[in-house]
């Protein structure tokens, strides 16, 4: 089985939430900062390199929040993706990112923003009802398993 390691962020700050469309998703689908982990990369090194590559902040890593294992089948082929969700502990730093002015967000991305999380479809869909009811700022480590 093949399987695709990421690293992402979770950069949240006056209610709102950095979010980028990356320019291989829909239009009003939106996902969390972050990318694949190299095969020489912890997640942590892995956040760090991304972030600095999508946002050109460095940030500093916090909790991991989320481990989320998704399934998937495409024409016969089994994969998984399992994901890494970390908090990011100085998200006011985000604030003057500018996709303009990093090394990849114009390549990978439409739109890098802060929106409140009813503003869109975020990506993974679980992190929208987990980041409404607050539950990703306090608690242990979540493990979340889909399939497609």
């Amino acid at each position: 089985m093949n399987t695709i390691t990421v690293a992402r962020g979770i950069i949240y700050i006056n209610d709102k939430l950095l979010v980028v469309q990356n320019k291989r998703l829909a239009a009003n689908q939106w996902c969390l900062p972050g990318g694949k982990i190299d095969s020489n990369e912890t997640p942590v090194e892995a956040m760090q390199r991304e972030l600095i590559e999508e946002t050109g902040i460095k940030g500093k890593i916090g909790k991991l929040a989320y481990v989320h294992q998704l399934f998937m089948n495409r024409g016969g082929d089994a994969a998984q993706r399992l994901e890494f969700f970390f908090i990011i502990d100085n998200p006011e730093d985000f604030l003057a990112a500018d996709i303009a002015k990093t090394t990849h967000g114009l390549l990978e991305m439409n739109d890098m923003a802060f929106k409140r999380i009813d503003e869109v479809e975020l990506l993974p869909s679980f992190l929208t009802e987990e980041l409404k009811a607050g539950l990703v700022i306090g608690g242990d480590v979540k493990f979340v398993k889909n399939y497609c």
